[in-house]
């Protein structure tokens, strides 16, 4: 069940959607950066992080154009949005960011 509240921070209607399994509350707009779950407040994402996540476990947490651009500027080439579809492509910019998520995991 999603319930909604009002974000003390932002002020937004709604904002905030309660995620069971986390035991968290997540404003939903990106900007505002308020999570608190039952004993800590955990911050968002970076734009940054959200696309090395997303490069890496294929699993999006943020904008895809993000991701594009990331692996683009990884691969040194561009990457056209057809191009996420093979294998080959996942393959080559997954090892490309792999040193970027480890350092998000273990840094």
């Amino acid at each position: 069940m999603n319930q909604r509240r009002n974000c003390p921070k932002c002020n937004c209607h709604d904002a905030l959607s309660w995620h069971g399994m986390s035991g968290h509350w997540l404003c939903l707009y990106n900007d505002c950066n308020y999570s608190v779950g039952p004993d800590v407040v955990v911050p968002k994402l970076t734009k940054e992080q959200a696309a090395i996540i997303g490069l890496f476990t294929g699993v999006s947490c943020g904008p895809f154009a993000d991701v594009q651009q990331l692996a683009e500027e990884l691969t040194g080439r561009p990457i056209f949005t057809h191009e996420f579809a093979r294998k080959e492509t996942w393959d080559e910019v997954k090892n490309a960011v792999r040193p970027q998520f480890l350092a998000l995991c273990y840094g």
